[in-house]
C-alpha cells in the first residue's frame, strides 16, 4: 500500500476547501478594506469558486474525493489579486467558468440547444467587456464540435444567438445614451493589436505570475498525459479541453501581452484542474516535495503581489 504523504493528506482532507477559503477570504478582506474597488471582484470570485466546485462535482474531475480543483483555483486567484482591481477581469473569468459548467453537461448531446445558447450567452457577455474574447470563438466551437461532440446546425445557430443577445441590449443602451460611436469603437478595437510579443509592457508582477501559472499548467499537463488511461473517457475529454484552452490562452498572451493580466485569469481557470489532478493523484516523495514547494511559492507570491499592488 502506498504511503500517504503530506500532499495526499491535504488533497483528500474534507477541511482543505474550508481552510483555503478562510485564508483566501482574509486576504481578500484586507485587500477590500484598503481598496473598495475590489468588492465587485470579490463577489464574482465567490460565484466563480462555487462554479468550480460544481464543475468538479458534476464531472468527477478527480477520481478520488478531493476539493483540490476549487482549492487550487482559490489559491491562484488570490495570488494574483493585484490583477482584479478591474472588475472586467473577474467577469471574464466568471463567464468562462459558466461556459464550462454548461457545455460540459452537453457531452454527446446534440439536442442541447438551450444549454448551448446559454453557454455562448456567457461568452457574449464576456466579449462585451473584453472584445478580443471573440478571438477564442473558433477554439470554443471546435471544442463543442470535436471534444464534446455536441455541435449540430441548430446548436451552432443557438451559439450565434447566444453571442448576439448581450449586444442587442448594448446597442439599445448606446442609442438611448447617444453613444453609437462607442458601440462601433468596441468592434474596431478588434483590429488594434498593439505590439505583439512586446513583453516590455508587462510589469514584474505580471511576468512572475504568468510564468508561475504556466509552470503549474505544464506540470499538470505532463502528469495528465502520462496517466490519462486511469481516467474515464469523458474525464479525459474534459482535461483535453483544459489543455487546448491553456495553449490558446498562452498564445493569446504572447500575441497580445497588453492584455496579459486579464488573460492570466483565464489561464488560472484552466490550470486549476490540471495541477489539482497532479497534487491529488500522485504519491511519490518528489511529488510531495514539489507540492510543498508549490504551496510555499503560491503563499509567497500572494504576499508579494498584495504588497506591491496596495
Amino acid at each position: 500500500m502506498n504511503k500517504k504523504r503530506f500532499q495526499n493528506i491535504v488533497a483528500e482532507s474534507r477541511f482543505s476547501l474550508t481552510i483555503t477559503a478562510v485564508a483566501c477570504g482574509l486576504v481578500w478582506a484586507a485587500a477590500c478594506f484598503l481598496n473598495h474597488a475590489l468588492l465587485p471582484s470579490l463577489a464574482m470570485m465567490v460565484v466563480t469558486t462555487y462554479l468550480m466546485v460544481e464543475i468538479n462535482n458534476s464531472n468527477s474531475l478527480i477520481r478520488i474525493y478531493s476539493r483540490m480543483v476549487s482549492c487550487a483555483f482559490l489559491a491562484l486567484s488570490t495570488m494574483t489579486i493585484g490583477t482584479f482591481t478591474s472588475w472586467q477581469t473577474t467577469l471574464v473569468m466568471l463567464c468562462l467558468a459558466v461556459f464550462y459548467r454548461i457545455t460540459f453537461s452537453c457531452y454527446q448531446d446534440k439536442a442541447a440547444v438551450g444549454r448551448i445558447f446559454h453557454a455562448f450567452l456567457a461568452i457574449g457577455l464576456a466579449s462585451c467587456v473584453f472584445a478580443k474574447m471573440l478571438f477564442l470563438l473558433p477554439v470554443l466551437w471546435i471544442i463543442v464540435a470535436v471534444n464534446l461532440q455536441a455541435m449540430t446546425l441548430r446548436n451552432f445557430c443557438a451559439s450565434l444567438l447566444g453571442l448576439a443577445t448581450p449586444y442587442w441590449f448594448l446597442i439599445a443602451f448606446a442609442v438611448m445614451t447617444d453613444n453609437v460611436d462607442g458601440f462601433v469603437a468596441h468592434f474596431t478595437s478588434l483590429a488594434d493589436f498593439g505590439k505583439p510579443f512586446d513583453i516590455t509592457v508587462l510589469s514584474l508582477n505580471s511576468i512572475i505570475n504568468i510564468a508561475f501559472v504556466a509552470v503549474l499548467n505544464i506540470i499538470g499537463t505532463f502528469h495528465f498525459v502520462l496517466n490519462k488511461l486511469n481516467d474515464k473517457i469523458k474525464t479525459r475529454t474534459l482535461y483535453n479541453i483544459f489543455i487546448i484552452m491553456s495553449l490558446a490562452t498562452v498564445v493569446f498572451i504572447a500575441v497580445q501581452p497588453q492584455h496579459a493580466d486579464l488573460l492570466t485569469s483565464l489561464l488560472i481557470v484552466n490550470t486549476s484542474p490540471l495541477i489539482a489532478h497532479f497534487i491529488a493523484l500522485t504519491r511519490g516523495r518528489w511529488t510531495n516535495l514539489a507540492t510543498i514547494v508549490i504551496m510555499i511559492a503560491t503563499l509567497s507570491l500572494t504576499f508579494f503581489n498584495l504588497w506591491t499592488a496596495l
